[in-house]
């Protein structure tokens, strides 16, 4: 568990683990992810900018093989809370800014954030 969170939801979540571990494990999100500078590292910043409390297990490459056959489409990162599951990279951004408030309010910006990073301008007026 990610212990530097303050405030409310890093307060709610560790009250929550003393009261009823099970039910914060599925409250509080985990993400899985390799240990190395990829996608996992980028979803992980997304989470800690805002303080967002959080589970994760990182896998290095040697640990892979035990766990592949643990995930439904055996890769990596994978984001759960509770029941709800995502395992490609896009969709966990996506979810994530839309959790997180990083959405975007300009529409220019929301359509270049659905496409990724390609070669589109963006100007805000």
């Amino acid at each position: 568990m990610r212990g530097q969170n303050s405030g409310a939801t890093g307060f709610k979540a560790s009250f929550l683990a003393a009261l009823n571990p099970m039910l914060a494990a599925e409250l509080i999100p985990k993400l899985t992810y390799f240990n190395s500078r990829g996608s996992g590292e980028v979803i992980r910043l997304m989470m800690e900018e805002i303080g967002t409390f959080f589970n994760e297990q990182r896998l290095s490459i040697d640990e892979w093989p035990a766990f592949k056959s643990n995930f439904a489409f055996a890769r990596l990162p994978v984001h759960e809370e509770g029941d709800f599951f995502l395992n490609d990279a896009g969709e966990i951004y996506r979810y994530l800014a839309r959790e997180l408030d990083f959405f975007g309010e300009i529409s220019a910006y929301q359509i270049r954030r659905d496409r990724g990073p390609r070669n589109i301008s963006c100007s805000s007026g």
